[in-house]
């Protein structure tokens, strides 16, 4: 009994599997592949399975991504697509090739494994649609994730204007992070100047702001040449101290042990 498969069109990069046993023809069809023996032929399907699915996740993978950024936005200049398919083809290696592969092979594999004519682009669209959805998924959020970063860089670059155009109300500020979210501000000779919130803070309770847009709106205001952090430690919001430095470039340190860290740690107890 001869036993029969048929992959239409042509196979990916040109690659043929081999399996001795099995004969190979190109037809108008596609590729056809033929054995005698029941075993072979599974032998070849299982070598098949995995090599398409190893062009899936290596390559059709890259370019699925692509095209649905490209369709979705395709306002963006190459560099940017360029850096959101690098995010989004980085998120997809999270989710371990290894896995990925593996769970690809074994659908192929399920599908061969009772049928005789194989269309990839059929499997792909119809066996395959929780993968290709994670892929648009995928695709989504990394331009969700490319436009806030832009977004933020845009915030920052506009930052940084309102803070050249400031008149310097305090060259030297210390800002002492304290429990509970709270921060307070000391000048060059450790006097206490937590005044020049005060400004800010009237109207902050009526629009909803926290502390820390209390502190950066402050220290915006005020334009000092040179900003040190004390007790980082009580800052839950990294992301603070990151804007504060890109607003301020080259004037933030921050203290690890100083009299005011130490000060603030002997009233809490």
């Amino acid at each position: 009994m001869q036993h029969k498969l048929t992959v239409a069109g042509t196979m990916p990069n040109g690659r043929i599997p081999s399996v001795r046993g099995v004969k190979v023809e190109n037809e108008t069809e596609g590729v056809v592949f033929t054995a005698t023996s029941e075993e072979d032929m599974q032998r070849l399907k299982r070598l098949l399975a995995l090599q398409l699915a190893e062009f899936i996740t290596r390559e059709y993978e890259e370019k699925s991504l692509s095209d649905y950024i490209d369709a979705a936005h395709p306002y963006f200049l190459p560099g940017e697509r360029q850096h959101i398919l690098h995010k989004a083809s980085l998120a997809m290696q999270k989710q371990s090739p290894a896995n990925r592969t593996r769970y690809v092979e074994n659908r192929l594999y399920t599908f061969l494994a009772d049928s005789e004519m194989l269309s990839l682009e059929g499997f792909l669209n119809f066996r395959l649609k929780d993968y290709k959805e994670l892929l648009k998924k995928t695709a989504k959020t990394a331009v969700e994730l490319y436009l806030a970063e832009r977004e933020y860089e845009e915030f920052i670059t506009l930052l940084k204007y309102f803070v050249s155009t400031q008149v310097t109300e305090e060259p030297v500020l210390h800002v002492v992070a304290e429990t509970g979210g709270r921060f307070s501000l000391y000048g060059k000779n450790g006097e206490n100047v937590q005044s020049l919130c005060d400004a800010v803070a009237e109207w902050s309770d009526t629009t909803g702001m926290t502390e820390e847009d209390v502190l950066l709106s402050t220290l915006i205001t005020a334009a000092p040449r040179e900003i040190t952090f004390h007790r980082i430690e009580n800052v839950g919001n990294v992301q603070l101290l990151e804007t504060v430095m890109k607003v301020f470039p080259g004037r933030v340190h921050m203290c690890e042990r100083c009299p005011l860290c130490e000060s603030g740690k002997k009233e809490e107890e």
